[in-house]
């Protein structure tokens, strides 16, 4: 029995310590011989993108894997002079040479290679990166090639921009005329056509700083939104580092934005960047992968961005971090000790913890193992009853878990009905029906996208205030704001909808709050009621008419001066009329003549009773 526990002890120590040796040294496993990579960089030494690159590409390589870097000095010098120089440099410097992979960081070193590589470097497979507006046809009939697509998001830029600067109607973008710029171009106009109706779009080509910032001081600050995909020249027409021009234009006061992340930290308040540290990292996972046999890797064609923003320009715009969209990485945010050293601290904490988890490890062994054998000994009396009892316990749990199952699908099935007709109810509506939050319209029913003249599919993520006539605007979205706010505004009203065309159409509202994806939200019906005011617009008319008919009705009012002898009345002239001529001129009366039985018997006595 004692050499037995003295087994045992001596198997948990051993498994203790294959498992701190491989948690500690992780390397000594699985090792295997080392690549002989080539990285030709298109740019320079100290250029932020550059660097990043060669850093993503180090970050994945082991300590046997060899490492050649080759700097093009492209972006500073590209004349085609320059270029044709560089090829033929290549041809000495390389020729005979052999890797195991080769590397290429954007555009001008895979056209260095496309044109070179079969002559110097046969056969070699090669891994891209940094390529702009990547079409499968600059590959055709390269079989050795892939890698991983640097696509810039215009579009994610914009709209983020838009939704942090909702004041910004007019995007500036300089861009420039070389092959760079005119790729970045294309894809800026590419995007435009999204922002029709938000912004407006001035592009400026191969713009001079110091005009550029006198430019600015002009304008107002909240209406604009600068998109830099471009740099700029000096007045003797040399590029101005990003590093000089983009702290420049920040004093100005208004948002930059960009989509290369080298930009980030020098002024621009943020966007979605590509990265040159994750292109380069992804790049060197694939060309290990090539290393270790693997062939065939597809393109990656989704660019490895990210959204990312300076924490300095948010806060001199006011805008918040839960403002931004989710994920988003911060810099330059103030940090504490901890945060600084958060790696350090976590590596001291873990191997106290280690250490004092083998410390408990090992004891709780020993206190389970003398309690397993008093524990052992109990349950071989008990077992039987143990199993029986267990095997009942399974039966009922079955029977439970039956029953809750069909429960459910009972549930759900009548969910599922209750959905279809909650469904069918909105689409089928005679009304439209809308959900509007953040002032954006987040569902809209199909009469809804009819009332508006506009595709099916097409109003979810636009603003409510766009689709409502200029003159009612105002009203329309104070009511919204009040009633979110959580005043109390009538629940019901008209106003005119922009409609097919541009024309508009009146629409009766019936409004509520409601929670949307955990969020306040207004609930909106909208009904078509253009034919009513129309009855309601020639009631009106005719009521006018009718009035202005009755206004030229002849009536006499007022005090008219009359004789108290002859019963004749003066006019307006002075004259003195018979009364019947009078009033008969006056009125629509008619007079016939007669003789009072007074007068009768005044004028002509006992005759006038004679038949």
């Amino acid at each position: 029995m004692v050499n037995r526990r003295g087994t045992n002890n001596s198997i948990w120590c051993a498994c203790a310590l294959v498992i701190v040796f491989a948690l500690l040294f992780p390397h000594v496993a699985g090792a295997r011989q080392g690549a002989k990579v080539l990285l030709i960089n298109s740019y320079h030494h100290g250029f932020k993108w550059s660097d990043d690159v060669v850093s993503g590409v180090r970050s994945v390589l082991d300590r046997g894997d060899d490492l050649r870097i080759e700097y093009m000095d492209a972006r500073r010098v590209s004349t085609p002079e320059y270029l044709d120089n560089l090829r033929k440099s290549f041809r000495i410097k390389f020729r005979g040479h052999r890797y195991d992979v080769i590397i290429v960081s954007d555009d001008p070193a895979l056209d260095l290679m496309l044109d070179l590589g079969e002559d110097l470097f046969p056969s070699t497979p090669v891994v891209f990166c940094g390529i702009n507006d990547f079409s499968d046809v600059r590959l055709r009939g390269k079989r050795s090639y892939t890698g991983v697509v640097e696509d810039i998001d215009i579009k994610d830029t914009l709209e983020v921009a838009h939704a942090l600067h909702p004041r910004a109607r007019k995007v500036i973008a300089p861009v420039n005329s070389n092959a760079t710029g005119a790729s970045n171009r294309h894809l800026l106009e590419g995007a435009i056509p999204a922002f029709n109706g938000i912004f407006e779009f001035e592009i400026v080509e191969d713009p001079e700083l110091e005009p550029f910032l006198r430019r600015l001081k002009s304008l107002r600050k909240d209406e604009y939104v600068i998109l830099l995909t471009g740099r700029f020249r000096s007045s003797a027409g040399e590029m101005v580092p990003i590093e000089t021009s983009t702290p420049e234009i920040a004093k100005v006061g208004i948002p930059l934005y960009s989509m290369w992340e080298y930009y980030l930290g020098h002024g621009i308040t943020g966007g979605m960047l590509t990265n040159g540290f994750y292109q380069g990292k992804t790049a060197g996972q694939m060309a290990l992968r090539i290393a270790n046999g693997e062939k065939d890797i597809p393109v990656v064609r989704k660019s490895p961005n990210q959204y990312a923003f300076d924490f300095r320009q948010l806060e001199s715009f006011g805008i918040k971090e839960d403002e931004l969209p989710a994920g988003s990485v911060v810099v330059n945010k103030p940090v504490s000790f901890y945060v600084r050293h958060a790696d350090a601290v976590h590596a001291a904490i873990g191997v106290v913890l280690f250490c004092l988890g083998i410390i408990v490890f090992l004891s709780i062994i020993v206190v389970k193992k003398n309690r397993a054998e008093r524990e052992l000994r109990r349950y071989q009396d008990n077992l039987e009853v143990l199993v029986e009892e267990r095997t009942e316990g399974l039966n009922f749990a079955n029977a439970s878990l039956t029953a809750e199952i069909q429960e459910r699908e009972r549930a759900e099935a009548a969910l599922r009905e209750s959905e279809e007709k909650y469904r069918a109810l909105i689409e089928k509506a005679n009304e439209g029906v809308v959900i509007v939050q953040d002032e954006t319209l987040v569902f809209a029913n199909p009469r809804m996208h009819e009332l508006a003249g506009v595709p099916a599919g097409t109003l979810e993520g636009r603003p409510f205030v766009d689709f409502i006539w200029p003159d009612d605007r105002d009203m329309v979205m104070g009511k919204y704001r009040r009633r979110i706010a959580g005043e109390n505004i009538p629940d019901a009203y008209d106003f005119r909808l922009i409609g097919p065309e541009g024309a508009f159409i009146w629409v009766f509202l019936s409004a509520t709050t409601i929670l949307w994806r955990g969020r306040p939200a207004t609930l909106n019906l909208l009904t078509d009621i253009s034919d009513r005011k129309v009855a309601e617009g020639e009631r009106e008319k005719l009521i006018a008419e009718l009035q202005e008919a009755l206004s030229q009705v002849k009536t006499l009012s007022g005090l008219l001066p009359i004789c108290a002898t002859c019963k004749r009345i003066r006019n307006d002239e002075g004259n003195w009329e018979q009364m019947e001529a009078y009033i008969r001129d006056r009125s629509e009366a008619k007079f016939s003549h007669g003789i009072c039985p007074e007068c009768a018997a005044r004028l002509y006595g006992a005759q006038s009773g004679k038949k």
